[in-house]
C-alpha cells in the first residue's frame, strides 16, 4: 500500500462489529491505528481485499478495496486510496442475506465485482454502486430429496477473471442431521447420528458457477481414504489468469482447472 512503503492491515476491531485499520511500516512498527466501532451489528466473520487502479496495474487512482462480512447478515465495502487518510465509515453497505450470517466474501478489482455467501445464498454485487447483480441458491440437482445442500461454513470463495465464481458446498444426508427435542422443563436437547453408525457422511464439494448463476462444474473434495482429496478448503485462490483455482485446506493444497 502507498507505493509499497506501507502495509495496510484491516482486521476485527473489538469482536462486536467494529474494525481495526492499521498502517505498518517496513520495519514492523505501527504508523497509524484506528478502530472504527459499530460498523456492523455483530462480529466480523469474513474479510477480503484487492488492489484497484494503479496498484493493480491499471489506470486511475490506485489503492485497495476491502469487503467485510458480518454475522448480522450484511457486508460493507471500503476504499483506501491514501496513507494520509483512513476512512471512518464504509463506502457502501450491502445486504441480500436476510439476516443470515455471512461465511465468506471475495472482491475482484478487474471484474469490478464482489460477492458474499451465507449458508443459503450467494450474492454478487457491483463494486462501484453496490447494486445486487445476481444471487443464487445452493445446487439441488442430482442430490435427492433426503439430502440437504448448503454453502459450507468456511471462508473459501473466489471470483475468476474468466467470468466464474467458485464456492464450497456441503451435502448432508438426512441420517446425519441433528434432531432437537424439548423436554417438559423447557430445555432443548439435541442428538445426531454418527457417521459410523448411520453411514451418512457429509459430502464437501467445490462448485463452479458462471457469473449468471449457472452451475457448470463440481468436484468432490470430501476427506476420505479412497479419494485423493483434502477436505473442505479454507481459502480459494484464482491462478493463471483465472484459468485455475488453488484450494488450500488444513490437509494440503490442490489445483483445479
Amino acid at each position: 500500500f502507498a507505493s509499497r512503503t506501507l502495509m495496510l492491515v484491516v482486521s476485527d476491531g473489538d469482536g462486536r462489529g467494529g474494525i481495526c485499520l492499521q498502517l505498518v511500516t517496513a520495519s514492523g512498527s505501527i504508523k497509524t491505528e484506528t478502530i472504527v466501532p459499530q460498523v456492523h451489528g455483530d462480529r466480523v466473520t469474513a474479510l477480503a481485499m484487492d488492489p484497484i487502479g494503479n496498484a493493480a496495474g491499471q489506470g486511475g487512482v490506485g489503492g485497495e478495496v476491502a469487503m467485510i462480512g458480518s454475522a448480522d447478515g450484511t457486508a460493507t465495502l471500503w476504499r483506501f486510496i491514501s496513507s494520509q487518510f483512513l476512512p471512518l465509515r464504509p463506502r457502501l453497505r450491502l445486504g441480500g442475506h436476510v439476516g443470515c450470517p455471512i461465511h465468506a466474501v471475495t472482491v475482484s478489482g478487474p471484474l469490478n465485482l464482489c460477492a458474499s455467501i451465507s449458508s443459503g445464498r450467494c450474492c454478487i454485487f457491483n463494486v462501484s454502486n453496490g447494486a445486487l447483480v445476481r444471487s443464487f441458491l445452493p445446487p439441488t440437482e442430482g442430490r435427492g430429496d433426503d439430502v440437504e445442500v448448503r454453502f459450507a461454513s468456511c471462508s473459501a470463495i473466489c471470483l475468476s477473471q474468466q467470468g466464474y465464481i467458485v464456492v464450497v458446498c456441503e451435502s448432508i444426508p438426512s441420517g446425519s442431521k441433528a434432531t432437537a427435542s424439548t423436554t417438559k422443563t423447557g430445555k432443548s436437547s439435541s442428538s445426531s447420528s454418527s457417521s459410523s453408525s448411520s453411514g451418512a457422511t457429509p459430502v464437501i464439494s467445490i462448485e463452479l458457477y458462471t457469473l449468471e448463476g449457472v452451475r457448470v462444474g463440481s468436484r468432490d473434495v470430501t476427506d476420505r481414504r479412497d479419494k485423493a482429496a483434502y477436505g473442505a478448503p479454507h481459502k480459494l485462490i484464482p491462478i493463471i489468469g483465472g484459468k485455475a483455482v488453488m484450494a488450500c485446506s488444513s490437509r494440503g493444497m490442490t489445483v483445479h482447472r
